[in-house]
């Protein structure tokens, strides 16, 4: 969380420094929210390798967007400027409906069973050697039981 507050911080400064000036009504929902927003869905919110395919995707999707949209304006029946926020909402949306977990899924995590954690935790208790050297109080150490709820 802290990493994540030092990129974050990072990156404001950054952008201060490129934009010269920082003034409130100079960000908006759309660029600055929703457009972050359809990157990390798209690519998989789970990884990094997701959310950077999904913003050089898109990236690349809105580019091609920009420099079409006004050969288009014949073909459409409202203003181009509106082309991007609408085909980007749209592939948003077959997004989430075919794939919701993003163009790359989250790899399984294994955990260990309860009966593994209970066996290693009596097994440190057994074994004192290193880490009561250390200091470690294993008289803290307490495995409880699961109680059925239902």
């Amino acid at each position: 969380m802290m990493i994540a507050g030092a990129l974050a911080s990072i990156g404001g400064l950054i952008l201060a420094l490129n934009s010269e000036s920082v003034i409130a009504t100079k960000y908006d929902r759309l660029s600055d929210t929703f457009y972050p927003w359809v990157m990390v869905v798209v690519g998989g919110a789970a990884n990094n390798l997701g959310t950077t395919l999904g913003a050089i995707m898109f990236i690349l999707i809105l580019r091609i967007i920009d420099l079409y949209k006004y050969s288009l304006m014949p073909f459409i029946p409202f203003d181009p400027v509106w082309l991007s926020p609408i085909l980007l909402s749209i592939a948003l949306g077959l997004s989430l409906f075919f794939r919701p977990d993003g163009l790359i899924r989250e790899k399984p995590t294994k955990t260990l069973s309860e009966a593994e954690v209970i066996r290693l935790v009596n097994e440190i208790k057994n074994n004192k050697s290193t880490l009561y050297a250390l200091g470690f109080n294993f008289n803290k150490i307490k495995v409880l039981k699961r109680t059925k709820i239902f």
